[in-house]
């Protein structure tokens, strides 16, 4: 700021203040965008990091365009509703915490409830939650009706009796854009996917642009109803590519009919516990038994393929519908689908990794085991110091990037290390020194990433950084030394005194303005003034 006092006249220094207040006020509006609720929290309480709501509801009623809401880990027996509207430069993010298993649990309620309901809404991004257990009749998981640019995505959703239900009645508007994207949905009592009414008697408004890519369907139906997987109706240039169908016994993908025009089906796997019977499908009122015969009859799925998709683990009751290494799904999908920048799979891997995946995980090839220990950010003048432990290994070496956010969801790099290991099972602890933190909340996280760009992340973890403001005038000082030092919020506790030996000359109350160091020698000293267990550091001189 000494700069500014012999560089500028007074009116340019006004008029920089200004604007350099007018800059943080709107950074603290920013700021106040992002909410948290737990089931530890108060819905009397600001809704921050450190003072959370309580219920998820009492959240989604506080949001407004450009708002995010974050449910950090636990299960939560309520049935949501959202009733507020994004737009088009700014969405409503409703999301579990990265890292975090956030449950939605529907128990013994009513089941005719959906577990989330978006209705004549949008803008709207659900991302990273387990819906489960609404069962009992027509119990959807999801319910998305009368709205428009509506994103669902990387959801665990299972024994339900519908998973995804999506329709219109609004006869005189098509809702447009929304996209079902990376979930995993399985053993649900009816159909995972359903698109337009469940009864079709009266015609009904269309879903126009729909896009349904990368989900891992399984085993689905469970009531064998026969009603299969999908139900496909009420539909205008509607997608569905990239997926995995994996039927139970019963082997039927599902009813695409009624109203649907300019469908795309292709690039998606299917496969079925049985084996021995041919997946159906019933198309415009037609059955087809079997894949090839289904191509050739209405020229969908050029590109698709029945094989079994290898998954992980095929538990029926917590199957891992993760891709196993030799899995025929592996770069088959299709790349020319617009997946936009940054897309990621539900480990939070880039989508592309030479081509993409079908199904919900994108497998990387490279081997690479990495076990990360606690990550740990703390603060400590006005520093962010972070520490880590790891035992990473990767076939083509690799390293630690250390990220930094402001919202969890946006990363940036600000510093790398070389994994420092000789041996696998080798576990190194590392520290990483950011000099610079961002004011105000921010999460830090570490990315174990080797030369392929296969890569693992730590949990992240968050600190809230409050800049003090300290100053000693005169620096030299002869006899007397003033001392200015406040934070936002606090008075400094206390203040210490030490020689360049790190002996303390003497300690002083925090509340001083004037100190007295005529007892001091000539020489290099260290001011350090304590706030609330941090300390800060200042260098001065004492001449004469």
């Amino acid at each position: 700021m000494e700069g500014i006092v012999y560089i500028f006249d007074m009116h340019l220094k006004i008029r920089y203040t200004f604007f350099l207040l007018l800059f943080l006020w709107i950074q603290d509006l920013n700021a106040q965008s992002v909410y948290y609720v737990s089931n530890s929290g108060n819905d009397q309480e600001k809704g921050n990091l450190d003072q959370p709501w309580k219920k998820v509801q009492f959240g989604l009623d506080q949001l407004l365009p450009g708002d995010t809401l974050y449910v950090r880990a636990g299960i939560y027996n309520e049935k949501l509703r959202m009733d507020r509207s994004g737009n088009g430069d700014e969405f409503i993010m409703v999301c579990g915490f990265p890292g975090e298993t956030v449950v939605l649990d529907g128990g013994a309620s009513d089941s005719s409830v959906p577990l989330m309901s978006i209705e004549n809404q949008s803008f709207i991004h659900f991302k990273g939650f387990e819906l489960s257990n609404n069962s009992g009749g027509d119990g959807r998981a999801v319910l998305v009706k009368n709205s428009s640019n509506i994103i669902i995505e990387n959801n665990v959703i299972h024994s339900n009796d519908i998973g995804i239900h999506i329709f219109n009645v609004d006869i005189d508007n098509d809702h447009i854009d929304n996209q079902i994207l990376n979930n995993r949905i399985y053993t649900n009592s009816q159909q995972a996917l359903i698109i337009g009414p469940q009864s079709s008697d009266t015609y009904q408004g269309l879903q126009k642009g729909l896009i349904i890519r990368n989900n891992s369907f399984f085993q689905n139906d469970q009531s064998r109803k026969g009603l299969g997987e999908l139900m496909v109706s009420f539909c205008h240039e509607c997608v569905f590519v990239n997926n995995i169908v994996f039927m139970h016994e019963q082997s039927f993908v599902g009813e695409m009919h009624e109203y649907f025009y300019d469908l795309r089906f292709d690039y998606n796997g299917y496969y079925a516990a049985d084996n021995s019977v041919l997946p159906g499908f019933e198309w415009n009122g037609t059955f087809f038994p079997g894949l090839d015969l289904f191509q050739e009859a209405t020229n969908e799925e050029p590109n698709g393929i029945y094989a079994h998709p290898l998954f992980t683990d095929l538990n029926v009751t917590a199957p891992d519908l993760h891709l196993s290494p030799a899995s025929p799904m592996i770069e088959r999908g299709d790349n020319l689908m617009e997946i936009g920048p940054g897309a990621v799979d539900i480990d939070g891997q880039n989508r592309i990794n030479g081509s993409i995946d079908i199904g919900a995980d994108e497998y990387y090839l490279n081997f690479i085991i990495c076990a990360l220990g606690i990550f740990d950010a703390s603060l400590e003048n006005d520093r962010a110091i972070l520490e880590w432990s790891g035992t990473c290994y990767s076939e083509n070496g690799g390293k630690y990037q250390i990220q930094r956010s402001r919202n969890s969801i946006d990363w940036e790099t600000i510093g790398e290390e070389f994994s420092q290991f000789d041996k696998l099972n080798t576990e190194v602890t590392y520290t990483y020194i950011d000099n610079t933190p961002l004011e105000g909340i921010s999460y830090y996280r570490v990315r174990f990433i080797d030369d392929n760009g296969s890569f693992t992340d730590s949990n992240p973890d968050v600190i809230q950084y409050v800049k003090e403001k300290i100053l000693l005038y005169p620096n030299p000082a002869s006899n007397q030394l003033f001392v200015l030092a406040e934070t936002e919020n606090q008075e400094p506790e206390l203040y210490i005194i030490y020689d360049i030996h790190g002996n303390v000359s003497t300690l002083l109350n925090g509340s001083d303005k004037w100190i007295d160091v005529s007892f001091l020698e000539m020489g290099l000293y260290y001011f350090v003034v304590s706030f609330n267990g941090r300390r800060v550091v200042k260098e001065f001189e004492i001449i004469r």
